[in-house]
């Protein structure tokens, strides 16, 4: 985790750069989904690179799998699903990169579903980023006023980065005029969506402290533990 913290402090500076470096260009739809397609491989990298054991890989495929079935099954309720949710719990419980894996893969896997296009870079991104911070948070194990507000926060977050998707891609280049203005007409969206965030992390997270608690004492699968809490 002390290197996961830089790497998506990083991440999201480089993705900043962008947007500044190609404010107002026609060049910048393309530029912007190829580089939040490059801004995930560090964390590919390093999961490819670093000892996995087959337990971990196995838990993090049950956990993709989920988030999964959980987009398709809510497929019917725009903007209410239980993805986010699923992802910060995977990054709470296991760790800043097994929450960032799970969001990527799960936007990459269930795009099959519902579409592969430019927007997958953004939502690997948003969802992984989700899941990566998740496991930075004091708290959102067991307080309910947490999770609720790390559900809030993360549908805001969540619309703020498809956003950037919505205005480069309609207007052929960053505008942060436009950009507010998409802001403004997805806020029913993003209230739903975040309104959903917060219900499902309450409704989910008991199950899932029980669930793991389990895995611990069976399997030997280490619960992460952020900073704060390893001083407690």
């Amino acid at each position: 985790m002390k290197r996961s913290v830089p790497l998506l402090l990083t991440v999201f500076a480089a993705f900043l750069l962008l947007l500044f470096l190609l404010y107002g260009e026609n060049r910048a739809a393309l530029f912007t989904a190829v580089l939040c397609l490059a801004l995930t491989l560090p964390f590919f990298l390093r999961f490819e690179e670093g000892k996995i054991s087959a337990r971990f890989a196995v838990l993090l495929a049950s956990f993709t799998a989920m988030s999964v079935a959980g987009r398709v099954l809510f497929a019917p309720f725009p903007s209410f699903k239980p993805v986010a949710a699923l992802v910060a719990l995977g990054g709470a419980f296991f760790g800043g990169q097994f929450g960032f894996l799970c969001g990527a893969l799960t936007a990459l896997l269930s795009n099959f579903y519902f579409g592969q296009g430019p927007w997958t870079p953004f939502q690997m991104l948003a969802w992984g980023a989700i899941g990566g911070f998740a496991a930075l948070v004091p708290g959102i194990k067991k307080s309910p006023l947490v999770q609720g507000l790390f559900g809030v926060l993360s549908g805001v977050f969540y619309s703020a980065v498809m956003d950037v998707f919505t205005t480069v891609f309609q207007e052929g280049g960053f505008s942060l005029v436009r950009y507010l203005t998409y802001l403004a007409a997805a806020i029913p969206v993003t209230v739903t969506y975040a309104v959903s965030n917060a219900l499902f992390l309450w409704l989910l997270t008991p199950g899932m402290r029980r669930i793991t608690e389990r895995l611990s004492r069976k399997y030997g699968f280490v619960i992460h533990k952020n900073r704060k809490e390893k001083q407690t």
